[in-house]
């Protein structure tokens, strides 16, 4: 796990801030399980930890796993629909 999506400034809010910014769609966990199958689309899991907010990319379905499992973690989570194509250019992540 690693690819990561910065907001400069706002350590709340990232999920709005990266769908108004980059064109992407705030959606439910069960979408964007579904949208994960789309070679063209990436889904940024946006993870509440109190103080801040970490907005990870989920480059494949291990990674959208081990960010959505439910033993131990109740933070909240938001989930945004990007194209593939920002969301590597904005992680550079090479996946």
């Amino acid at each position: 796990m690693g690819y990561y999506i910065e907001t400069p400034g706002f350590n709340q809010g990232k999920a709005e801030i990266i769908a108004k910014e980059h064109g992407g769609k705030i959606v439910s966990f069960s979408v964007a399980k579904v949208e994960m199958n789309d070679p063209n689309k990436a889904v940024i899991i946006v993870v509440s930890n109190a103080m801040f907010e970490a907005a990870a990319f989920a480059y494949d379905m291990k990674e959208f796993n081990a960010f959505t499992q439910t033993y131990g973690d109740n933070k909240p989570k938001k989930f945004v629909i990007l194209p593939r194509k920002i969301a590597k250019e904005l992680t550079k992540c090479l996946y």
